[in-house]
């Protein structure tokens, strides 16, 4: 048996296997998409899926962690309240991927907490709390059904700051980076008033060419960059931020995922500001 996700963000439905009309335990893989009715479960008396049909295949752990571009697109495509964006811009890249995957919130009642549930899940899932799917997302399976976790206790995150090293950009620079990557007039700006360093953490992420929407995915790649320069930024113990571009790294990452920077050695690490 395992347990599905809706993709209204409400309670985990409960379903057994025998329920599932074309497909198996092997089709049960994250990233799947299922349909299903709603029925009563004899014994305990709650709801439980019925019916269930496998609408598409899930990408299992094959799944490349989201861009900071993509990342950008979606939130323009899908509004939702500043805290959530915020909470899904601090997400695991691969979390981030699996959210987006499920597709729009076109058709959430409430866009927010919908996308706020898609996090919660996909996060508790990527920390080994299940294997979490799509709208039907089995989650876990088992005889022994869903595992009870030991409280984990956290170091307090740390703040971090721009480092004192970086090599802040030229006017030159900043103008022949616009005309590389054409934005609208409040986004350059936007840019041209930015602290010299912190442009040199924009321009370092590279060229806007895979972005659909280049200004929001620029607005979105300053604002975040803004927050670790005005050191209101706190991460992880052990994730890091890139002192080439600027970006959150979690601490399995060797290599920056936007610019492709190498992880600086412990010593090499900048202080907070």
């Amino acid at each position: 048996f395992g347990y599905i996700t809706p993709d209204d963000g409400t309670e985990d439905m409960f379903f057994h296997f025998q329920s599932v009309l074309n497909g198996g335990e092997a089709d049960m893989i994250s990233g799947a998409r299922l349909k299903y009715d709603i029925g009563l479960d004899n014994r305990s008396g709650r709801t439980k899926a019925v019916n269930v049909m496998l609408e598409a295949p899930g990408a299992g752990l094959n799944i490349q962690p989201a861009t900071t571009e993509e990342v950008e697109q979606f939130l323009l495509a899908n509004p939702v309240e500043a805290h959530a964006q915020e909470k899904f811009r601090a997400t695991d890249p691969i979390v981030q991927k699996k959210v987006m995957n499920r597709g729009p919130l076109a058709g959430a009642n409430d866009p927010t907490a919908s996308f706020l549930g898609r996090i919660k899940k996909f996060t508790f899932e990527q920390n080994g709390g299940g294997m979490g799917m799509g709208m039907g997302m089995p989650q876990q399976f088992g005889a022994e059904g869903m595992g009870m976790g030991m409280p984990q206790f956290q170091a307090a995150p740390q703040q971090v700051g721009i480092p004192p090293t970086i090599v802040p950009a030229t006017p030159e620079e900043v103008e022949q980076f616009l005309i590389l990557n054409p934005v609208e007039a409040h986004a350059q700006d936007k840019f041209r008033g930015m602290d010299p360093r912190a442009q040199r953490w924009v321009i370092n992420r590279g060229a806007l060419d895979g972005a659909r929407e280049p200004t929001g995915a620029f607005i979105g790649r300053m604002s975040q960059i803004e927050k670790v320069v005005n050191g209101h930024v706190q991460i992880p113990p052990g994730d890091w931020i890139c002192e080439s571009c600027g970006d959150h790294q979690f601490s399995r990452n060797q290599t920056c995922r936007s610019c492709g920077a190498p992880k600086p050695q412990p010593q090499g690490n900048f202080a907070p500001m």
